[in-house]
């Protein structure tokens, strides 16, 4: 993966996503390569919003609860055909 810090010069374009703006895969035995120092302010820049944790954690439990659904409606129909 290559992690580049880029920023526009019109700061309303720029998101904290941003971080993560050129993503590619890469041979190496570091399995990481940045353009750019990841240094504590960029870290803390690219940290998302509390609420986007929060919103990833509650669709994390939605589809986990979904998954679990279907799970139990495949064991119960393939029970029931293997009577």
């Amino acid at each position: 993966m290559v992690v580049m810090n880029w920023r526009s010069k019109q700061r309303i374009v720029n998101k904290p996503q941003q971080t993560y703006l050129l993503v590619s895969r890469v041979t190496s035995r570091n399995a990481l390569v940045a353009l750019a120092p990841f240094t504590d302010e960029l870290a803390a820049w690219s940290k998302p919003p509390t609420t986007a944790i929060n919103e990833e954690v509650r669709l994390n439990h939605l589809s986990d609860a979904t998954l679990a659904t279907f799970q139990s409606s495949l064991v119960a129909k393939n029970s029931h055909y293997n009577r």
